[in-house]
């Protein structure tokens, strides 16, 4: 689960997720259609968590960037 006070589109997302894993010219795609049942915007919110006095730590860019390499490093 992750989330900030800042919403990012599921496309930016995934070109951030490529290019921290070293391919940043992989090729997306996507239909330019919705679907029934699609969101708008959907992103987590932050503001109860908040009342209890919790700040995020790290970007959403460095926060992937650990995982990735948390995850590479446990793969091998």
């Amino acid at each position: 689960n992750l989330a900030s006070s800042q919403p990012v589109e599921i496309l930016d997302l995934a070109r951030l997720m490529s290019r921290l894993m070293g391919k940043p010219d992989l090729e997306m795609h996507t239909t330019g259609h919705s679907f029934p049942g699609d969101v708008a915007e959907w992103y987590g919110d932050i503001s109860k968590i908040n009342t209890l006095g919790f700040e995020p730590q790290v970007n959403l860019e460095e926060g992937l960037a650990a995982t990735i390499d948390w995850l590479e490093a446990r793969a091998s």
